[in-house]
């Protein structure tokens, strides 16, 4: 209903879908398996649909807000209420420590723009040119000021951890007694495990392609431009962007989009080099770190990547192409300045009638 009006920018934030449920409940590392459970969701919320489509067994209740939802799931009414990783760390950090905590996760993710009106194309322009500038350490500098990661790290299973552990040592010459609470204890620990590996994935991983995300990408950044400031090591980026895509959710439906972008990430990832990675940027938006990579040969691989595209056919997918823009790291340039070369050439690639491949130095004579 709001895509009748409004425009969306490019995601500024791609958070993953979580439950909270109280602190005693188990880990659950498969929301299904809350078959026949109520679970408490903001009333109007856009993304109520998609999880009543994908967990049917599930009950979804309406609530006022993130408050009414933890409250009733506070006070035994609801067993979990779902919404965003990051809304609900924050009101479980500020408002409910100790009593409710996150218990799992949807296996989906939710992207977050700004809406503006459909004629209003240059405000939507100068937002979207906004969003790239942040970098991806300044957002989670952001985020960080909202939210703790600690709850990230299982820090109720390490309190518990160390309060068994230490009533093993007082108790250890109890042989029998030891035993039983030994066995409790593994038991804490797999699922301390299992929730520490369940937050790394959230934190690093793309829920929608499985590839690594914009926040996971920031250390492999650091890291190649830090060889190239020391070694003179050349690395590349190449922005990746799905030419037409609004057109093709208007057309077939945003699920038939989010296939789209499930294939592409399959059918180029055999294709880019061992040494290169592929990151989804953001939205239908995604970028090749190339490595020990002069721009000439960054050229032959986007080259190489745009042609994979156009000639692929899926039986049951619209046929799409990319747009690609190339950029060789410099002296003196920041992530920010390095970014924008590489998207002004994306942009100058699009302007030429996409289904192009263009480079830093090639934007100015297109």
């Amino acid at each position: 209903e709001r895509q009748r009006q409004l425009e969306f920018t490019r995601p500024y934030l791609n958070t993953p879908l979580v439950f909270a449920t109280a602190v005693d409940k188990p880990y659950i590392s498969n929301a299904s398996r809350m078959k026949g459970k109520t679970i408490g969701i903001v009333k109007e919320y856009a993304f109520r649909d998609t999880l009543e489509q994908a967990f049917p067994a599930l009950r979804f209740v309406e609530v006022d807000n993130i408050q009414d939802g933890l409250n009733r799931v506070r006070d035994g009414e609801l067993f979990a209420y779902a919404d965003s990783l990051i809304s609900v760390g924050y009101w479980i950090q500020n408002h409910y420590s100790g009593i409710l905590k996150v218990s799992g996760e949807f296996n989906a993710d939710w992207s977050l723009g700004i809406a503006v009106q459909k004629e209003n194309q240059i405000l939507k322009n100068i937002f979207d040119k906004a969003i790239g500038q942040i970098t991806p350490g300044e957002k989670q500098e952001i985020i960080n000021k909202w939210i703790s990661i600690r709850y990230q790290k299982g820090t109720n299973w390490h309190v518990t951890f160390l309060s068994v552990a230490a009533v093993v040592l007082f108790f250890s010459m109890l042989l029998l007694w030891y035993r039983r609470v030994n066995n409790k204890l593994r038991h804490e620990i797999e699922l301390r495990i299992a929730a520490e590996e369940s937050a790394l994935r959230l934190a690093r991983t793309d829920q929608l392609t499985g590839l690594l995300n914009r926040n996971a990408s920031e250390a492999l950044l650091d890291q190649e431009m830090a060889r190239f400031r020391r070694h003179s090591n050349p690395v590349c980026i190449l922005i990746m962007d799905v030419d037409h895509f609004k057109s093709i959710n208007d057309q077939y439906g945003h699920r038939t989009g989010d296939d789209v972008l499930r294939a592409f990430s399959e059918h180029l990832g055999p294709i880019i080099r061992q040494t290169d990675h592929l990151i989804r940027w953001g939205g239908e938006e995604f970028l090749v770190l190339a490595p020990d990579t002069e721009q000439p040969d960054a050229l032959t691989l986007a080259e190489k990547l745009r042609e994979a595209t156009d000639c692929y056919n899926h039986p049951d997918l619209p046929h799409f192409t990319i747009s690609i823009g190339v950029a060789q790291l410099h002296n003196g340039q920041n992530f920010a300045q390095w970014y924008e070369e590489a998207d002004k050439a994306l942009y100058a690639a699009k302007q030429s009638g996409r289904n192009k491949v263009c480079s830093a130095e090639l934007q100015y004579e297109l």
